[in-house]
C-alpha cells in the first residue's frame, strides 16, 4: 500500500482497507510467533508470491481496464 501510494502516486487506500491490511499482518506475526522451526527459504517464497501478484494487479489493471476481480477470476 505504500509503495502504490509513494510510487505510483495513487492515493491512499480506504480507512477500512488499512485496518484490514494491519489486522491480518498483526495475526500473520501472532501465528509466525509459535511457529517450531523457521525456514528463511519458505518464508522468501511465502512472501514472494502475494507481492508478484499484488505487483501484477497493480499494474496490469489499469493498462487492460479491468478491475482486480475479473482479473483473479479469469485466472482461476
Amino acid at each position: 500500500m505504500i509503495l502504490a501510494t509513494i510510487v505510483l502516486k495513487k492515493g491512499w487506500p480506504a480507512r477500512n482497507v488499512i485496518i484490514g491490511v494491519l489486522m491480518m499482518s498483526v495475526g500473520c506475526i501472532i501465528a509466525a510467533n509459535g511457529d517450531i522451526t523457521f525456514d528463511l527459504e519458505a518464508y522468501s517464497f511465502g512472501k514472494a508470491l502475494p507481492t508478484s501478484q499484488l505487483t501484477t494487479l497493480t499494474h496490469l489493471s489499469p493498462l487492460l481496464e479491468i478491475t482486480s476481480l475479473q482479473y483473479i477470476l479469469s485466472c482461476a
